[in-house]
């Protein structure tokens, strides 16, 4: 699609709400513009675009006050039925903390996830869920996706039983309760979720294992990361996982992108392969786009990482839960890769 890269970065760099971009509005035409609202609410960071634009005079299509009217009416509901199924999880006696969900950014996100403390009382909050307006619409590995329709407002929820890629188990139940902590919603509510370090550990999981890219939301993540946290901290409590080389390579990606797009800001420095590091910085020279996707070698060196670092402590399960891995294009990129270095 025309514009479609251009209209990508423009979001990336006008939204980014820790680090600041001066645009010129004579600039940007009104096609790019209108790509862009589309990215930014495709990207669940219409807002931060919306008001950022609004600061610097850029002039926006008619059409993003309509979806900024559909993302408020979203975000109302969203809040609403998290207190509602926190308060439900509450009179069950049913322990879960929600991820994914909230960010340190204004996002609104396509779904609300949680994670039960207790596997078998799935079935429970369930049907309670049902009993309330909700209807099963998927089940999968190893999560159910409910939904509900509230004044034409799709609400989905899905339900995890771990924290997980498919099958395989990103995190220890123990560090992940570990890590939960609370937040209060604008109505006072209070609400657990992860807190943001084990947020951000889960998020480079994702990235580099199921999802294989760097969308914009993960970028502002990763760059909240870099300003703002401690990362010899958060490689340590990575480690104990096999989830230190995930996050070394989504930060250390992030990095460069913002180098590209912000060269003047300072970041931390970020420890990694350099090997990966030298492939994935030529990658980015050659031409950046967001999404960025990972190079194969990448996303089979994570993979590598993990199952490496589940066998040292002598959790032989996880070849289990790699083999099952439901139509995966991580486990085919690793198998292509393994297939190359037997060959060689």
């Amino acid at each position: 699609m025309k514009y479609a890269k251009d209209a990508s970065l423009l979001v990336a760099r006008i939204a980014n709400p820790f680090l600041r971009s001066e645009l010129d509005d004579q600039q940007l035409a009104a096609d790019l513009l209108d790509i862009a609202v589309d990215i930014a609410a495709k990207n669940r960071i219409l807002p931060l675009f919306y008001w950022r634009c609004k600061g610097l005079s850029i002039r926006l299509p008619q059409k993003a006050e309509r979806l900024m009217e559909e993302n408020l009416r979203r975000q109302i509901e969203q809040q609403r039925q998290i207190a509602f199924v926190a308060e439900l999880g509450n009179k069950m006696k049913i322990e879960f903390f929600f991820f994914k969900t909230f960010r340190p950014f204004t996002y609104v996100p396509d779904d609300i996830d949680i994670v039960l403390r207790e596997p078998a009382e799935l079935r429970m909050l369930t049907r309670a869920l049902i009993e309330n307006g909700y209807r099963l619409l998927k089940i999968g590995t190893p999560e159910v996706t409910m939904r509900k329709i509230v004044d034409d407002t799709r609400i989905d929820l899905d339900i995890h039983t771990t924290l997980s890629v498919g099958h395989l188990r990103l995190m220890g139940n123990s560090r992940v309760w570990d890590s939960v902590t609370s937040k209060r919603l604008e109505d006072g509510y209070s609400v657990r979720i992860l807190n943001r370090q084990c947020e951000a550990i889960i998020t480079a999981g994702y990235a580099l294992l199921k999802d294989f890219t760097v969308t914009i939301p993960v970028l502002y993540l990763a760059t909240d990361v870099l300003l703002n946290q401690d990362i010899a901290r958060l490689e340590s409590m990575a480690e104990a996982d096999g989830l230190n080389v995930p996050l070394q390579i989504l930060l250390s990606t992030a990095k460069s992108i913002n180098q590209i797009l912000w060269p003047e800001v300072q970041q931390a420095d970020i420890s990694s392969n350099w090997f990966i590091k030298k492939i994935i910085d030529a990658d980015l020279r050659s031409g950046l786009s967001i999404p960025y996707a990972f190079p194969g070698f990448a996303v089979a060196y994570a993979y590598l990482a993990k199952a490496r670092s589940e066998l040292d402590r002598h959790n032989i399960g996880v070849l289990g839960q790699l083999i099952r891995q439901p139509s995966s294009k991580g486990i085919g990129i690793l198998a292509d890769y393994l297939r190359l270095l037997k060959e060689k």
